[in-house]
């Protein structure tokens, strides 16, 4: 796969994108969600998903989505089944994931009145990196020889954990939002007993990040990860911008991709602009997630300068405040 071109890869069925999209109605319900929490507050964003849950009920929504109703609707029980696509991130009951002989449990909050940010619930893309991640062959020969590694958008930080357990001596766990930085040292403490070095926790903002900062927190970083960090093609150049700051010539770089729609492959031809980008493990379905490996281009800049620019060039979407880009509200460029 060229993910420097527009296209996405073909389906086993040979259809294509299109036959992708056709395949996944809960993914296309869940974009609605991600919509919604940079629109509403919280009091809407809980409202909106009480008339969808009463919507998927009156309506009989498949076995996927009545699971994933019956564990909001409160069950004080770890939840440890599988789930198909996103549809967890709905849970109430704190979910178990069992990795290596391990055992992680987190307490999410997505879509609760307390939070409206898709970081504070687990998404598919952080399950299969960490699966991935816990991988004997990966665990041996990549992650126990890490002396440092840095996770993007760490959200509930499950990736980051299994890497401390997987032996890496340091891991920095960053993301950009408050209330998930909070989650993320809850999350943390919970978990110390199964884990090695306990994850440090920085706030990040990509667009504000520049090579020299990003030494002062210990780059270049042996691995960097992202699980779910593409799906908003208007954060493509600040999670370049996030990238270049943070990696070395010898980084090692993974992603977790998932193709919701097919604007996402904008942002990975904006990534291939300044690395290389390969397919290490092809998701295990049509609409499902994909192992990506980068590698610095030998031409690619220590960073961006988004930090420095000013009102005028922030990346589309993005709006000056305080010295740096931030999210500009809804209807505004």
């Amino acid at each position: 796969q060229d993910w420097g071109s527009s296209m996405a890869p073909t389906s086993s069925s040979g259809k294509g994108r299109e036959g992708m999209v056709k395949r996944l109605p809960t993914t296309r319900r869940l974009q609605l969600i991600i919509a919604l929490t940079s629109m509403l507050g919280a009091q809407g964003l809980a409202t909106s998903l009480a008339v969808r849950r009463r919507e998927m009920l009156q309506g009989g929504a498949g076995l996927g989505w009545a699971a994933a109703l019956a564990a909001a609707s409160g069950s004080p029980q770890i939840a440890a089944a599988a789930c198909h696509d996103d549809e967890c991130i709905f849970s109430r009951a704190p979910r178990a994931f069992d990795r290596a002989g391990r055992r992680y449990v987190i307490a999410q909050e997505f879509g609760t009145a307390s939070s409206t940010s898709t970081g504070t619930g687990v998404w598919e893309c952080a399950e299969v990196l960490s699966v991935y991640l816990a991988a004997p062959e990966v665990a041996t020969s990549l992650v126990s020889r890490q002396p440092s590694v840095l996770e993007l958008g760490a959200g509930c930080g499950l990736c980051s954990m299994v890497v401390s357990a997987g032996g890496a001596a340091r891991v920095v766990a960053t993301d950009g939002d408050g209330g998930v930085l909070s989650l993320l040292g809850k999350v943390f403490d919970e978990n110390q007993s199964v884990l090695g070095v306990r994850p440090e926790v920085a706030r990040l903002r990509w667009e504000e990040a520049t090579a020299a900062t990003a030494r002062t927190l210990g780059s270049p970083f042996g691995l960097v990860l992202g699980a779910d960090v593409t799906y908003y093609p208007g954060s493509a150049v600040a999670l370049a911008n996030a990238l270049l700051a943070f990696s070395g010539a010898q980084s090692t770089i993974l992603l977790a991709h998932k193709r919701r729609r097919p604007v996402d492959d904008t942002t990975l031809a904006t990534l291939a602009t300044y690395f290389s980008i390969s397919t290490l493990q092809p998701p295990d379905r049509p609409g499902g997630v994909f192992i990506l490996g980068l590698a610095r281009r030998p031409t690619a800049p220590p960073d961006l300068g988004l930090g420095l620019a000013d009102e005028q060039n922030c990346n589309q979407g993005y709006l000056r405040k305080s010295g740096a880009c931030v999210l500009a509200p809804p209807g505004i460029d």
